[in-house]
């Protein structure tokens, strides 16, 4: 039967970037700036010195919220990687939930297809639901093959 490379690794980067690294450069760019406050160059320059405190502490509270936001967001749920298989009418696949990674095994006549279109299928068991994107396979194609196979399996007799 199929095997299927599935995984986000350049998504899974930038959210990364996103999340993490622009919160945390612009907090370390209001903390220089602020410890600089006399200067009328930067950000708290232009603000009067009663304020200054508290613009930097509501600014670095913002940037570690966000950042948090984007941990739990990242870390949530479960999200498939590595290679699904499908063999003898089983759909195998390793699973990530938050650190660790554990393989499920479902019987494909037991699943029902939530949504089965061209950007992403979701698919409902009895151990939960999970979503594969088109964006986490290798290619369209590859994306295809998997959503007819899984198709001709549901309906196999």
């Amino acid at each position: 039967m199929g095997q299927y490379k599935y995984g986000r690794r350049n998504q899974k980067l930038m959210t990364n970037l996103i999340f993490f690294g622009i919160p945390a450069s612009w907090s370390l760019y209001l903390a220089v700036d602020y410890f600089q406050g006399d200067s009328s160059r930067g950000f708290f320059g232009l603000l009067p010195p009663e304020i200054r405190l508290y613009a930097f502490m509501s600014s670095l509270a913002i940037g570690i919220g966000v950042a948090y936001v984007g941990f739990r967001s990242m870390v949530k749920g479960s999200q498939i990687d590595g290679e699904i298989r499908l063999e003898a009418g089983r759909l195998r696949m390793d699973v990530r939930y938050g650190n660790r990674v554990e393989p499920v095994e479902l019987e494909i006549r037991e699943l029902t297809f939530v949504e089965n279109d061209d950007e992403r299928m979701r698919i409902a068991s009895p151990g939960g639901e999970y979503i594969f994107n088109s964006s986490g396979f290798v290619s369209g194609d590859e994306y295809q093959k998997f959503r007819m196979e899984m198709t001709c399996e549901k309906y196999r007799k």
